[in-house]
């Protein structure tokens, strides 16, 4: 009984737990690869190699490379590491790490989108205080990701969910194990079953509760473990 209980519950559980994310495809991969261009701030006209990667899922890194151009040739050299977002056609970046900075350089964010009929053009602002328009062309495209492929926010809704699936029916088979066998032992239930388990009772008691609560810890740390990964991908 305990086990047709626990099997019904545990296909409940796959049909009401959270979807894992589909992987991307080629389409995702649309922003991804290196664009050039320029962009203004408060040291003026700037050269921009910006490096953009699909993670999958709607989530980008991109590398910052900032260096002088011919009409500003006093600008600096340097490069920062980026996270973001992408969603058509709007591509959203904010400062993570230096990689190269130079004296009394920020870092800063990017808001830009696709220029309207060119899928090779983006354009957009550098948000803050003396900066201003930002404009690049695709130079070369970053391989389409497989659609086997799985990123990191995939993976971590996929581990939420085999975690749900080995703590909630674990913790309904553990309920009804004992239930069972607490109606059996105060005479319930008469004749061979309660032979058998008067005979066997204490060690399958042990055992299954022992089971059942491992399954159910190692559960409640693998889903707990996606849940940290998930919190940091982009909704």
């Amino acid at each position: 009984m305990g086990l047709m209980l626990a099997a019904g519950f545990a296909a409940l559980v796959v049909a009401q737990s959270p979807a894992v994310a589909a992987p991307a495809s080629a389409v995702d991969s649309e922003v991804a690869g290196t664009w050039e261009g320029e962009y203004v701030c408060q040291q003026g006209p700037t050269g921009l190699t910006l490096t953009v990667s699909d993670n999958g899922s709607g989530a980008v890194t991109a590398t910052f490379h900032f260096y002088p151009v011919s009409r500003n040739p006093g600008v600096a050299d340097g490069s920062f590491e980026m996270r973001g977002s992408y969603s058509p056609p709007r591509l959203v970046l904010d400062p993570h790490e230096w990689t190269n900075q130079p004296p009394d350089y920020g870092m800063v964010s990017l808001d830009a989108t696709f220029t309207e009929g060119s899928p090779d053009r983006i354009s957009g602002r550098i948000p803050g205080d003396g900066c201003g328009a930002v404009d690049l062309v695709r130079t070369s495209e970053q391989p389409a990701r497989s659609v086997t492929s799985l990123s990191r926010c995939d993976l971590a809704a996929l581990q939420h969910s085999v975690g749900y699936l080995l703590m909630m029916p674990a913790a309904l088979l553990g309920l009804a194990l004992a239930l069972f066998l607490m109606f059996v032992s105060r005479g319930r239930i008469t004749g061979l079953i309660d032979a058998v388990i008067w005979a066997f009772g204490h060690r399958v008691r042990a055992i299954a509760v022992s089971v059942c609560l491992l399954s159910a810890i190692v559960g409640w740390l693998v889903m707990g473990a996606g849940d940290e990964v998930i919190a940091g991908c982009p909704t």
